[in-house]
């Protein structure tokens, strides 16, 4: 499974990354600047991004993502296969959780339920 972590503010976004790196060694994560966001999304085909902003791009290429703090807001907006949530705060356990359950989508090949668009 491939992450990309493309949140705003850089010092959480490399806290992120490397917590990332630690608790879920076996997924490949990648570290991006937001403005890179849609060309990498396009390159590297992630099945989950982190981000602050959703953009067409991202509906149209990417199965599944968290969106933390859209437009400054204290809210997170998480879309995984068919679990369309908005919450006003996401610990780590329950990222971790919102990973394994996006890993064991793909990987139980309930695609169908990681659509697109």
């Amino acid at each position: 499974m491939n992450i990309i972590v493309a949140i705003e503010h850089r010092s959480y976004r490399e806290i992120l990354f490397a917590a990332l790196q630690l608790l879920r060694p076996s997924v490949a994560t990648t570290l991006i600047c937001p403005d890179q966001l849609d060309q990498e999304v396009v390159r590297i085909k992630p099945q989950l991004i982190l981000c602050s902003h959703i953009t067409a791009t991202i509906q149209v290429h990417a199965p599944a993502w968290i969106v933390f703090y859209p437009q400054s807001q204290k809210i997170i907006q998480i879309r995984v296969g068919n679990l369309h949530l908005t919450s006003t705060e996401l610990d780590l356990d329950g990222l971790l959780a919102l990973i394994d359950y996006t890993e064991y989508l793909i990987s139980s090949q309930q695609q169908p339920m990681l659509h697109k668009g």
